[in-house]
């Protein structure tokens, strides 16, 4: 029962520092029951401890680790993970801080700025519409100087096409064409 509950462990919303103590003491537990798992207890506990953690990213680190570094102790391991994880909310923090100070600095000539930026995007939306009216226009007059009217074939009137023929349907009331089958 004590396997299971070191097997199935995961990371909740404690530390990596409560979670690696956590599952030291279920494993220490285990080998009070069976000394033999003492041989295998800091690769077990490398191997469960990177499989355990909530972070994808950092879940892949200690499994490159593990690879990599057979040698390193487990609480090596456990304290570069705490480490790299540091680092990256270090670098997280400093890049909303950043994007803070910038808005608050644009907010700050966003009065004079905003007029300036809405009049540029007006001129430019004007001569962008300038541009479409001139290339629908051009368009509009070659299709319409180089295209042939419609004309019927059987009596040559630009009124209709050949199946709406006035004079086919008289020649033919039922409005087959028996011209097909001979």
């Amino acid at each position: 029962m004590l396997q299971q509950r070191f097997y199935a462990y995961h990371q909740q919303e404690e530390d990596l520092i409560s979670c690696s103590l956590n599952m030291v003491e279920l494993y220490d537990k285990i080998i009070q029951h069976d000394a033999s798992f003492a041989a295998c207890r800091d690769a077990a506990l490398k191997g469960r401890f990177a499989e355990s953690v909530k972070d994808e990213g950092l879940r892949r680190e200690l499994r490159r680790l593990n690879i990599e570094s057979p040698a390193l102790k487990f609480f090596e391991l456990r304290d570069r993970a705490v480490h790299w994880l540091g680092r990256l909310v270090a670098d997280k923090k400093s890049a909303i801080n950043q994007e803070v100070q910038s808005a608050s600095l644009e907010a700050g000539d966003s009065t004079s700025d905003l007029l300036e930026v809405i009049k540029r995007q007006e001129a430019m939306i004007e001569k962008q519409q300038q541009q479409i009216d001139s290339i629908l226009s051009k368009s509009g007059n070659t299709s319409n100087k180089y295209r042939k009217p419609l004309q019927c074939w059987t009596c040559g009137s630009t009124n209709h096409i050949n199946r709406n023929c006035p004079q086919r349907r008289m020649e033919n009331p039922r409005g087959r064409d028996n011209t097909l089958n001979e």
